[in-house]
């Protein structure tokens, strides 16, 4: 049983289905949803089926909406709800609406994001988002469940699971409403296993900096505490003041990207942040940051002062708390020294069916992503890549990497 905490905000609903339909620019499924709701009782050789339940508890408000989001390639796709012909029951002073939705689909990786659920409170919608992290595949000509999505709204818990009832209930319901398509598998329905979440496939280089020379100008220095240099392949860092040293270059951004870059802690504090920065200036970016001993945190700076970025957390933590506001715990990160650590970010654009989601990577690992991403920093065409170190330590940075996504 997987449970995450979740998110709250406070929207007018026609903003956010107007915002949700984007606009159509580029997209490779040709503006179409490739979620679409199986209403015949015919084999299609070519497609797969996914279904899933959905089961809320809710004591204040009544449902009104809400939204399934997965991943397919860079693009993040919202599978409607329709919570208006749900089984509707009252349990422990709160109702508890229960619906089955079954889609058919084309066959690839797919990643479970989010489930976004809205309540109505006179003119204005409370949505609630609870984030969710998994990959799954489905191929062709098969049917596959997902399982029951719990969401407890009241006491803002979610999780998924699949229990041998549901999945016998599943199995009765395809016999009675689709015999044709459930004996054209010969009565299997697959029960998904979640995997990790993964990075988007990328596509075409834009930058790729070894810094086997300083081509791109990159600043080097030596101020008694502060240096930066290139060695044997690498840029590095080595600060021995209490400030900050920061290095960046121009490049062109696209509208859905992935950056990566290496790093390695040499020595020093290993208490002390270091990172990789992407945004329009130094002054307007993100600070993807990591420290020695195996700490993260996400840092949204506005006009050179850090606004904790409000970003989902996508892994199951503890103390409940649903943004990357400060630092986390990760065993995502190599602590030795020496130890090469990868860092990423990927974002995707507004499309047409789709919606943006801007994600964080150590290893390759999830760290944190954000649906629905419409934050303070837009990232315009000319914006800055660069590297990062606070504190007395000494930090070295290579394969510095910008991509367009598939």
């Amino acid at each position: 049983m997987l449970t995450f905490p979740m998110k709250k905000k406070l929207t007018i609903s026609l903003f956010v289905l107007f915002i949700a339909n984007g606009m159509a620019i580029g997209n490779p499924f040709k503006n179409e949803n490739i979620f679409k709701h199986l209403k015949k009782d015919v084999p299609n050789p070519s497609e797969a089926i996914l279904a899933f339940t959905v089961k809320t508890f809710n004591k204040n408000y009544n449902v009104s909406s809400g939204d399934v989001l997965f991943s397919f390639g860079s693009m993040v796709y919202s599978c409607p709800l329709n919570l208006k012909s749900v089984t509707k029951t009252k349990k422990d002073g709160g109702i508890v609406t229960e619906a089955t939705y079954i889609y058919s689909v084309q066959p690839g990786t797919f990643d479970l994001n989010a489930v976004e659920i809205e309540t109505v409170n006179g003119q204005f919608s409370s949505s609630t988002r609870f984030p969710f992290h998994g990959s799954f595949r489905l191929e062709a000509g098969t049917i596959n469940y997902l399982g029951e999505i719990n969401i407890d709204i009241t006491s803002s818990i979610s999780n998924l699971a699949i229990s041998d009832e549901r999945y016998k209930d599943m199995t009765e319901k395809f016999k009675k409403d689709y015999p044709a398509i459930i004996s054209s598998v010969k009565g299997n329905i697959n029960a998904i296993q979640l995997a990790d979440s993964y990075p988007c496939e990328t596509d075409k280089p834009l930058f790729n900096e070894d810094f086997s020379n300083n081509s791109r100008d990159w600043k080097v220095k030596d101020e008694g505490v502060h240096k930066m240099f290139l060695s044997d392949g690498s840029f590095v860092i080595d600060n021995q003041g209490t400030d900050s040293c920061l290095v960046t270059s121009n490049v062109e951004i696209p509208e859905s990207f992935d950056i990566e870059l290496e790093t390695t802690w040499q020595g020093g504090n290993n208490n002390k942040r270091f990172g990789l920065l992407i945004g329009t200036t130094e002054k307007l970016c993100f600070q993807f940051t990591i420290t020695g001993n195996g700490y993260c945190s996400i840092w949204e700076w506005m006009i050179g002062k850090p606004l904790f970025s409000k970003i989902e957390r996508n892994l199951a933590k503890d103390d409940g708390k649903d943004i990357v506001y400060s630092w986390a715990k990760t065993d995502a990160l190599r602590t030795n020294p020496g130890d090469k650590n990868i860092i990423r970010v990927q974002k995707t654009a507004w499309y047409m069916h789709t919606v943006g989601m801007i994600a964080f990577y150590i290893n390759n690992k999830l760290i944190a992503r954000n649906i629905y991403y419409l934050g303070a920093i837009q990232f315009s065409k000319k914006g800055v890549v660069g590297m990062f170190s606070y504190g007395k330590q000494t930090v070295s940075f290579d394969n510095l990497k910008l991509s367009t996504l598939k």
